[in-house]
């Protein structure tokens, strides 16, 4: 078993369809975990602790939004890269843009709009 450390930062609503109750954001994804199959001694490569390579090489975890529209959350970005260190700590940083059910409660307007949270 993989643990999987995950934190999602809200970086703008896109879209809030305030009649179909659907948000449409767009969010980062920070995410690390230890891969027992990738790993070096890095004394043996000059001292290298880290590299970088596009994340469609590696195994990654899939992510699910609650309340989402689309299922599973949206791919990651095709040309996205992962910090990778000699340890076998691998972490990944991706934009990603979902469409969520989010019910809006406008009771309180022009003051403030409560927004389901999931994210």
């Amino acid at each position: 078993m993989v643990e999987v450390h995950v934190r999602a930062d809200l970086y703008q609503i896109v879209d809030l369809d305030q009649r179909s109750n659907l948000a449409t954001i767009s969010a980062y994804i920070d995410a690390w975990w230890i891969d027992e199959y990738i790993g070096w001694n890095e004394t043996d490569f000059g001292t290298l602790t880290k590299i970088f390579i596009p994340i469609r090489w590696l195994w990654k975890p899939e992510f699910y939004m609650y309340h989402s529209v689309q299922g599973r959350t949206p791919d990651y970005a095709s040309d996205a890269t992962a910090e990778v260190r000699n340890d076998g700590r691998v972490r990944i940083f991706v934009p990603i843009t979902a469409r969520s059910l989010c019910p809006v409660n406008v009771k309180m307007m022009p003051y403030g709009i409560l927004l389901h949270d999931n994210v």
